[in-house]
């Protein structure tokens, strides 16, 4: 995915409440996101609920990010 790409995928998300972009964006970064965080806490479980739990915020707090 291109900076672009990205650029316009957050806009959505943010101007227009589009969850299929915020699961594209969700897809690109979550592996990573997994493996940086279990990296430094040693456990796939509570690296994923992290992760999760960001996605899950971000999510919510969308509108106020625009």
């Amino acid at each position: 995915m291109s900076s672009e790409e990205l650029v316009v995928l957050i806009r959505r998300v943010c101007e227009e409440d589009d969850y299929q972009a915020f699961e594209s964006i969700f897809h690109f970064f979550y592996k990573s996101m997994c493996q940086k965080s279990f990296y430094y806490l040693k456990s796939k479980d509570l690296a994923e609920d992290i992760v999760s739990e960001v996605f899950v915020n971000l999510w919510k707090k969308s509108k106020a990010l625009s």
